[in-house]
C-alpha cells in the first residue's frame, strides 16, 4: 500500500482474481477495499476532467495546424514551448479535418490568448473540484485499515512479527493527493506584447 493512492491497477486486478478463486482473509479484503475506494474516486473525477480536456485539446490541435509552428504564437519563449509540449501529452489533440494553411496568423494568435485564459479557467475549476471532492469513503476505509489490518493479519498468520512485515499505516487522502494523480494543466505564457 502506498500512502498517496495505492498500488497499480495490475496489483488490484491480481487481488480481485485471488478473491474470485478463494475466500481471501479479511485483511486482504480490507486492503482491496481501500484500493477500490481510491480507484473509484479517481475514475469518477477523471470522467469529469476528460469532458473539459477534449475541447481544449481540439482547440490546441487547431491552433498548431493553423500556425504551423508554436513559435509563431509564443515567440521564442522556452517556458511557453515547454508547457505546450507537456499539454500535447496531456490533452487529446486530434482534428477530424485539418484546417487549410492559407489563413492569416492573427486569428490563431487571438485564439491562443483565449485558449490560455480557458486553461486558467480549467485550473480554477479543477482546484475547486478537488477541494470539494468527497474523500469520506476513502478516508473511512483507510481509518478502518489502520485500526483492523494488523489484528486481522495477525489472526490469519498467527504471528505478530509476520503481521508487521511490510505494514505502513495509511494517512488520510487529501486534495493534494488527488492533484498529484490528476494534475493541473501548465499554462504557457502569452506571446510578448508587440510581437504580434
Amino acid at each position: 500500500m502506498s500512502e498517496s493512492g495505492g498500488e497499480s491497477w495490475a496489483g488490484l486486478d491480481a487481488g480481485r482474481q485471488l478473491l474470485g478463486q478463494f475466500d481471501a482473509p479479511s485483511y486482504v479484503r480490507r486492503g482491496l477495499e481501500v484500493e477500490q475506494a481510491w480507484t473509484d474516486l479517481l475514475a469518477a473525477l477523471n470522467r469529469s476532467r476528460r469532458q473539459w480536456l477534449e475541447p481544449l485539446g481540439r482547440r490546441m490541435a487547431w491552433m498548431k495546424a493553423r500556425s504551423g509552428d508554436w513559435r509563431r504564437l509564443t515567440g521564442d519563449n522556452p517556458g511557453a514551448l515547454e508547457a505546450l509540449g507537456a499539454l500535447e501529452n496531456l490533452l487529446p489533440a486530434t482534428l477530424r479535418f485539418p484546417p487549410g494553411r492559407a489563413w492569416w496568423i492573427a486569428l490563431p494568435r487571438l485564439e491562443y490568448r483565449r485558449w490560455n485564459r480557458d486553461l486558467e479557467q480549467f485550473n480554477r475549476f479543477w482546484r475547486d473540484t478537488l477541494e470539494t471532492a468527497d474523500l469520506t469513503p476513502v478516508n473511512r476505509r483507510r481509518e478502518a485499515y489502520n485500526r483492523w489490518y494488523l489484528l486481522e493479519k495477525e489472526c490469519a498468520l498467527g504471528s505478530a512479527r509476520l503481521a508487521l512485515a511490510g505494514y505502513r499505516p495509511l494517512v488520510p487522502a487529501t486534495a493534494s493527493d488527488l492533484a498529484a494523480r490528476l494534475p493541473f494543466l501548465p499554462v504557457p505564457s502569452p506571446r510578448p506584447s508587440g510581437a504580434g
